[in-house]
């Protein structure tokens, strides 16, 4: 999420996350402006860094808890364009459908290492955060076919009965580049 700056006021602006800037004359807010360039620019590159990675991967390691016990849990995914929803299929009767009616908050990996060592250097990874809901309806139908272009080996099992197609509504994407390069991006709501 990009900070919010005020840049109608002509005396004082605040630009979040620096501590309140004081803007005062023109030079000042010409500065402003191309920080508030840079950030929107930074955030276009890691939207299309995370666009990327997730069209080239198909599984993503899913994270649910049950009173304070982990799960970890591979499913195949497909996101929406704008970034906010990312939608799996699962059982019914999976530990993981069970954890997520009791607690909808998730976390996912999608990564897309060679498992080499070159991959601390070369791998890039993202965590999704955020809230899951079972879909149904036009909304379930919309996913189904958006999914089932994505993974045609899983028809048979996401059109069983059994089948429950679960939306994440998106919070935050942590991008990890180079081991340890971590990228925040929030989702506006």
């Amino acid at each position: 999420m990009l900070p919010v700056v005020d840049l109608r006021l002509p005396v004082r602006t605040r630009a979040p996350n620096q501590g309140g800037l004081l803007v005062t004359c023109l030079d000042e807010r010409r500065q402003v402006l191309n920080w508030l360039e840079n950030e929107m620019k930074n955030e276009a590159v890691v939207k299309k860094a995370i666009h990327e990675l997730l069209a080239t991967q198909g599984v993503a390691v899913l994270a649910t808890h049950n009173d304070g016990q982990p799960h970890g849990s591979l499913v195949a995914f497909v996101v929406s364009d704008d970034l906010r929803d990312l939608v799996f299929a699962t059982s019914r009767a999976t530990r993981k459908f069970a954890n997520l009616s009791k607690d909808a908050r998730v976390a996912l990996v999608i990564d897309n290492r060679t498992n080499r060592e070159t991959d601390f250097q070369q791998a890039t990874a993202v965590s999704v955060f955020g809230r899951a809901s079972e879909m149904s309806g036009d909304e379930h139908a919309h996913w189904m076919k958006r999914y089932l272009k994505r993974h045609p080996c899983l028809r048979e099992f996401v059109q069983s009965p059994t089948c429950a197609l679960v939306r994440v509504n998106i919070e935050k994407y942590n991008l990890v580049e180079r081991f340890q390069n971590v990228i925040e991006m929030w989702i506006d709501p």
